[in-house]
């Protein structure tokens, strides 16, 4: 029998994600995107699913994102958005917009 475990969440980070390496001039990639806390009471509450947010780049920095698909859990899906908002930077002079997604999943946990 499989359990959940509500002490972690998988880690994933999209493919452009930049690790210790320094961009080049014009690079469209990402400089710094931390993984969006598991908030306790998310995990506790047993609450997965994956949010999409449209993601508006203007000079390296997120100006704004956009819930495109809730997770079905508002807590989840304002974790999501705050933590791009305020914690996401880009190369400097990047200027996009994009789909990203954000997987909240507990890990199993096998007896």
């Amino acid at each position: 029998m499989e359990k959940k475990s509500f002490f972690s969440q998988k880690e994933r980070r999209p493919s452009l994600f930049l690790e210790n390496k320094t961009p080049k001039k014009n690079d469209l990639s990402f400089v710094y995107q931390p993984i969006p806390p598991y908030l306790l009471l998310a995990r506790l509450n047993h609450m997965q699913g994956k949010v999409i947010l449209q993601i508006t780049v203007h000079n390296g920095k997120v100006i704004s994102s956009r819930i495109i698909k809730s997770s079905d859990f508002p807590l989840l899906d304002k974790t999501a958005k705050y933590w791009v908002e305020t914690h996401w930077l880009f190369s400097e002079g990047v200027n996009k917009v994009f789909l990203e997604e954000i997987i909240f999943e507990l890990e199993d946990k096998k007896n």
